[in-house]
Formats: C-alpha cells, structure tokens, sequence
C-alpha cells in the first residue's frame, strides 16, 4: 500500500498524486471522506452530469495532493506522505455550497443542530487555513484548503468552461460526420 497509494513527492512516483485519493489508513479517515462524498457528491454530481463531475473529483484529488506537497515545508524531513481522498471531498462539499447556499446541514460534533451550509463550510476552511498557517500536521490542512477553494472556483468559473469544451467539442464531431456523409 506504500508504494501504490501514499503519495511521498521524496520518492518521484507522479501517479500516487491520483492513487492516493483512492486510499486510506484509518477506517475513520476513510468513513468521514465516505459520508461527505454520499451527503453531498450526489447533489453536485446531478449538477454536473457524470462525466464533468468524475473529471472534476478526480482532479480535485490530484491538485489538492499536488498543493499539499508545494506548500510543505522545504526540508525534506518535515514532509508528511499524503492519503486519503479529503481535498476531492472538500472540493464537492466546497461545490455543493455555491450550488445549494441555503441548505442545511448537521456536522458530526453537532448533529442535532443544523447549520447554514454557507456559514459551516467556510468556517470550516478557516481551520484549514489556520492549520496551515501553524504547520499543524493532524488532518491535510493544505489539501483541504485547496479542495474547497477549487469546488468554489470550479463551480463560479469552471462548469462554463466545461459546457464551451462540450460545445465545441460536439461542433467538431457535428463537421466530421457531416465530411464523412459527404464524401461518401
């Protein structure tokens, strides 16, 4: 497990970036990362259709993995292996706020009180950033940051990109077929 899914940037294999988001050490990492995912992915998931949002999960994983490792401290002693899906997750709950600001939630520590997704979530990103700040080394306060700063971004920006590429992209196969149809 090792050296398929821990991503360790000291060790030059690229593709642990992506298989690291696919594993876990703790069965309690893996059950947070689990109950975000079902509690929030299958809103964004309707929102974006499958395929955007696998491309945009899977990216999630990789850049929020690849930001954890730039911003880790430079002495190669201090750099902490990463694993676990938690930035991909942030950036589907980050997602989910900027599509459904108004819905409820119940946090773990919380449960019988429901938050405003728009105020729980940024508070949220607030401990990351904090975290980050004082180089607390618990939880990827890095790749929680940049997951969720990206489900933001990706949702105010990105779905429009998505639907051009899209757009363009069934344009191009529009004009082939028609050149195929024509030439024979």
């Amino acid at each position: 497990m090792a050296r398929t899914f821990l991503h360790d940037p000291r060790t030059g294999r690229s593709y642990t970036l992506l298989a690291s988001s696919f594993s876990h050490r703790e069965v309690w990492h893996f059950a947070f990362n689990t109950i975000g995912l079902v509690s929030f992915g299958s809103v964004v998931a309707d929102a974006m259709g499958t395929e955007q949002f696998t491309a945009f999960y899977l990216s999630a994983g990789v850049i929020s993995g690849l930001a954890s490792h730039l911003l880790s401290p430079l002495r190669a002693a201090l750099i902490i292996p990463s694993l676990g899906a938690s930035g991909a997750v942030y950036a589907v709950v980050g997602a989910s706020m900027m599509l459904n600001p108004d819905s409820k939630i119940a946090l773990i520590f919380l449960p019988f009180v429901p938050i405003s997704i728009s105020h729980a979530f940024p508070a949220l990103l607030a401990y990351d950033f904090l975290g980050a700040i004082l180089g607390w080394q618990k939880f990827g306060h890095v790749a929680h940051l940049t997951g969720g700063l990206l489900g933001i971004a990706y949702v105010q920006w990105g779905m429009d990109q998505w639907a051009q590429l899209v757009r363009a992209i069934e344009a191009q196969r529009a004009k082939r077929l028609k050149q195929n149809s024509i030439g024979r």
